[in-house]
């Protein structure tokens, strides 16, 4: 991975590659058991690098301890960051191309950029780095708790909650580069991070009006599938190719890219419910001949869909709710759960079932309380009051 060679005039040069390229390090006259020992940590970083994982401590801190000239071949060669990169601006643009680097999704791109307008607006893009302590990071919270909503106004507990995470991850990065030696948002503890106040179940019988109320047999399908088979919308339904569907077998594969960076939970198999079949078997007859995806003309991104999906509510009579597709989901498994064993439930909606009784069981949980609350009829004083039309 690394060589080493010794030149006429007794100077050590380092000869590695990485990134595709082949790039020298000039130690200069030193002596061999020197030469040999950045060698091997060379070997190291190239190692934790093409892994993708972040340097250890004692990597860490001998890039961060080598002179301007060696530290600069190194960021050449794109094992360590150039030095100077110590205002918050270029950590934000910095950790933004690392994500961009590793892959992220475009979604998480846009919520990393989201938390660095807060970061940048909180202080400035020339804040130093080294300026920054445990103070600061408790004040950012604040603002974002205080006046953190675009055009002013509080934010809610669990979105601050998430921001403060990933504000605590970019900094993480800043310790990873050798830039900081501690993370000024480490003692930030992460309050609940779920907010049932925006729970809403959605009945059937309100879906059925906007089946009805739907302008097309894509959309009827979509609004279906979403509610009664829990596939989320929109990444999993628009990655739904009709090769997938099994009507042999009753079964429709779904890919997540949501979870396609866990081992084994990239697919799973969904029933065909019969929620649903129907309008599935209404735009199979639609669909054009050699057309592969299923939903071909609901590609837009999950705003615009949403915004479809609440003129259909209009249109139907139907109160749009919060958190459109997350409640579509949650009131699925909801109905689901109260059907199937959870571990069934859970395999069909791609996840374990510790999240389902965490995060959507509390549907069905609210749900109930509800229902029994509007059973209950509260009497002022204790006494029944009298019922009209009912014999004495």
């Amino acid at each position: 991975m690394a060589s080493r060679s010794t030149r006429p005039n007794g100077h050590q040069w380092i000869f590695f590659s990485f990134g595709g390229k082949r790039h020298t390090v000039r130690l200069g006259k030193v002596k061999p058991a020197v030469a040999a020992d950045f060698q091997r940590r060379i070997e190291l970083a190239i190692e934790t690098k093409n892994i993708g994982l972040p340097y250890d401590p004692e990597t860490r801190a001998w890039v961060a301890s080598l002179g301007d000239r060696h530290h600069a071949n190194l960021a050449k060669a794109g094992l360590a960051e150039p030095r100077g990169a110590r205002t918050l601006k270029q950590l934000c643009d910095a950790f933004v191309r690392h994500l961009e680097r590793e892959g992220a999704k475009p979604r998480t791109i846009a919520n990393v950029k989201v938390v660095t307008r807060n970061l940048l607006n909180h202080f400035s893009d020339d804040q130093k780095l080294e300026t920054l302590g445990i103070e600061h990071a408790a004040d950012f919270r604040s603002e974002l708790r205080d006046f953190g909503r675009v055009g002013g106004g509080s934010l809610e507990r669990t979105t601050v909650s998430r921001r403060v995470r990933r504000a605590r991850e970019i900094f993480e990065y800043a310790v990873d580069c050798g830039w900081i030696e501690v993370n000024p948002f480490a003692k930030q503890k992460r309050w609940n991070e779920v907010n049932t106040a925006r729970d809403h179940y959605i009945a059937p019988a309100d879906i059925a009006k906007l089946i009805r109320a739907a302008p097309s047999a894509e959309w009827k399908l979509l609004i279906a599938l979403t509610r009664y088979a829990g596939v989320r919308c929109p990444s999993e339904v628009q990655a739904l190719l009709w090769e997938w569907i099994n009507d042999r077998e009753g079964t429709l594969r779904v890919y997540s890219p949501k979870t396609a960076h866990h081992p084994g939970r990239d697919w799973r198999t969904v029933p065909i419910f019969a929620e649903f079949a129907d309008q599935l078997t209404a735009l199979r007859r639609e669909a054009l001949i050699g057309q592969t995806h299923v939903f071909p003309n609901c590609q837009a991104n999950g705003s615009a869909l949403t915004a479809k999906l609440n003129r259909i509510c209009k249109a139907a009579k139907v109160e749009p709710w919060p958190k459109a597709w997350v409640n579509m989901r949650a009131s699925a498994e909801r109905d689901l759960l109260l059907n199937h064993p959870i571990d069934d439930v859970a395999s069909w909606l791609g996840h374990s079932p510790q999240t389902a009784l965490r995060h959507y069981n509390r549907v069905a949980k609210d749900q109930r309380t509800r229902d029994a609350g509007r059973a209950l009829r509260v009497f002022k004083g204790g006494e029944e009051p009298e019922v009209k039309g009912e014999a004495s």
